[in-house]
């Protein structure tokens, strides 16, 4: 009880704030596309005075000019000139939203789409790894273009809306104004709207998580990355489970809040139709045959416009209801890119240097530290090796190298300065980086291996990091070579490779820039350890001169390293070169004797080939 009374004084908003968000939204239209903007809306004033005078003014000019015996040339003229102004004003509309509004509105999209990616990828790494940041994010995706033009009409519709007010309680006014007080009564059951909308708003925040959770049931099924596993295995069943559990809870919420929506629409409705319109119909025919006060003209004028003025002033109210509910969406999105990262960048230009942590402790969540107190010294031109078993914090001091986090405590030195007061672009430049989970992309070869924008004047470098990494057979092989695309998801001729293959590409990556520092997590699982050691033997060669770090599993990649760091629960348990630390024989000659016999048998390897192996 108490957090939902929490949850409602959280959304609700002050006048002020409200006006803030949808000016918000009509600023950023205005900057993607100003023609657009200002052209709609003096559009919408010009065309709503015509409509008002083709219509009640209209009616009104003939039926009392024939009652008051006017000339046929009289009604005429009026008439030629409203068809002609209308003739000239549809010709204008057409060709706008034919031809040029179109245009326009794909410049809104672009504006609107490139805001939301650049923002999602500033923010912080963390942020990923937040149920709650998703929801935040989905709902801030939510109020894209399509939100956005939902306000843009709103606005549009308010003008249009003000402008009929005005001329048909204007007109109605010269009539009766006794006539007035009927048209304002709909304003008393505007509370019912702005409830309807506020019911609405709270069912779709309630339902967020579960259409995210639909919406990832439906990806996986059409995905090639779980093909395989959904037609060999029963996990379907979980998702189909999933699924349905999904839709399961959408349809409690509309249960939850469409009985209230019904009720505040129908309560709306009733002031609408039967206090205002029907009261004020019975008025003017009353008028116009039992006391001869009103003209035939201006009585049907007032059957028609006291219903125009009737909805227009529900609409009014509606509208304003509308941007209080905009309102609560964008609040969404300016959350989201209000958001600021916590990894800023200094100001201090980055050098060339030994890589140095002191005493570093990281922790994902306070209290449970993943790394610490660790201190390592990597040299320029140095190769480092990273061994451990699984959750030792291997991978987490990679994504502290790079800053993606900062250190919870310690600090992390390049060229005897903390990473902190470095330009983070050009920090982050000092490095190849192929991580274990690295990514594929529906793009050419060429831009896979260079990730950036790429011409065929790079060729060369491509078609060299390939040879190093061992890809270039594969490449030179494909339909379109290094233009050939990777996935079919968009090109029905386009190349899957296996998981060995991708490896092999992602590798070329380290040898295609002039970067400083090579990190490699664990990014050769799916090659055998031959193919692995043969790898990282190349890999040394194709990098002299260059600092790398590597992160393996397999102890027989290791013995390439100058140094090697064994991590054991976030700390560093054993250093050392590959014959320091087996003359030790401490934990890591343990794992390396290990892995070596599952390798070869016995009988077939001897102690010397396992201390000091040679594939």
């Amino acid at each position: 009880m108490h957090k939902k009374k929490a949850e409602t004084k959280k959304n609700r908003q002050k006048v002020s704030r409200i006006i803030a968000n949808n000016f918000f939204i009509l600023k950023m239209i205005y900057q993607a596309a100003p023609v657009y903007l200002v052209f709609n809306l003096v559009w919408t004033g010009v065309w709503s005075v015509l409509d008002f005078l083709q219509d009640a003014f209209l009616l009104r000019y003939i039926i009392n000019g024939v009652q008051e015996g006017k000339t046929f040339e009289q009604l005429l003229l009026y008439i030629v000139l409203i068809t002609c102004a209308i003739v000239v004003s549809s010709t204008v509309s057409s060709v706008w939203w034919n031809l040029l509004s179109p245009r326009m509105e794909c410049r809104i999209r672009q504006k609107f789409d490139s805001v939301l990616m650049q923002q999602a990828r500033n923010v912080d790494l963390a942020c990923f790894e937040s149920a709650e940041f998703f929801d935040q994010y989905i709902r801030a995706m939510n109020v894209s273009v399509e939100k956005a033009m939902e306000v843009f009409e709103s606005f549009t519709g308010l003008i249009r809306t003000v402008i009929s007010i005005f001329t048909n309680s204007f007109l109605i006014f010269i009539i009766d104004p006794v006539l007035i007080i009927f048209a304002i009564i709909p304003l008393l059951f505007t509370f019912f709207v702005k409830q309807s909308k506020k019911y609405r708003y709270e069912s779709e925040m309630e339902i967020t998580r579960e259409d995210r959770k639909s919406a990832y049931t439906q990806r996986i099924f059409y995905l090639n990355d779980y093909a395989k596993e959904l037609r060999v295995l029963n996990i379907y069943k979980v998702f189909f489970r999933q699924f349905k559990e999904a839709y399961t809870q959408a349809v409690i919420v509309c249960k939850k809040y469409g009985w209230k929506m019904a009720l505040m629409e129908f309560m709306s409705s009733m002031g609408y139709s039967v206090l205002s319109a029907y009261a004020a119909t019975l008025y003017s025919i009353w008028q116009t045959l039992g006391t001869g006060r009103m003209k035939y003209g201006d009585c049907l004028v007032v059957v028609n416009s006291i219903s125009q003025v009737t909805y227009t002033l529900t609409d009014f109210s509606s509208r304003l209801g509308e941007f209080v509910g905009h309102s609560l969406y964008i609040e969404n999105l300016r959350q989201f890119l209000d958001y600021q990262p916590k990894i800023v960048s200094g100001e201090k230009m980055p050098g060339h240097g030994d890589v140095c942590l002191q005493n570093v402790s990281f922790a994902y969540k306070p209290g449970k530290n993943v790394l610490e107190n660790v201190c390592m010294q990597i040299h320029q031109g140095e190769k480092i090796a990273l061994v451990g078993q699984n959750g030792s914090g291997k991978s987490t001091l990679v994504k502290l190298l790079l800053r993606l986090y900062d250190p919870t405590q310690g600090q992390i030195l390049y060229a005897d300065e903390d990473i902190r007061n470095l330009r983070l672009a050009e920090y982050r430049q000092r490095y190849s980086v192929v991580f274990q989970d690295f990514a594929k992309f529906s793009l050419s070869v060429r831009d896979n291996v260079l990730l950036r924008p790429t011409t065929e004047q790079d060729d060369p470098v491509v078609w060299d990091g390939l040879r190093k990494s061992g890809a270039y057979d594969l490449v030179d092989q494909m339909p379109s070579r290094l233009q050939t695309i990777l996935t079919r998801e968009f090109d029905d001729h386009g190349v899957v490779l296996s998981g060995g293959e991708y490896q092999k590409l992602s590798l070329a990556r380290i040898f295609t820039d002039d970067s400083d520092i090579v990190l490699l997590d664990e990014p050769s699982s799916a090659l055998d350890p031959v193919a692995e050691y043969r790898m990282y033997e190349n890999m040394m060669n194709g990098c002299e001169g260059k600092t790398i770090l590597f992160i393996s599993h397999r102890m027989s990649s290791a013995v390439l390293a100058d140094r090697i760091f064994l991590l054991e629960e976030g700390k560093i348990v054993e250093q050392g070169g590959h014959a320091e630390l087996m003359q030790k024989n401490g934990k890591y000659a343990q794992m390396f004797r290990n892995q070596a016999k599952n390798y070869v048998s016995d009988s077939s390897f001897s102690a010397n080939e396992v201390e000091n192996p040679a594939f």
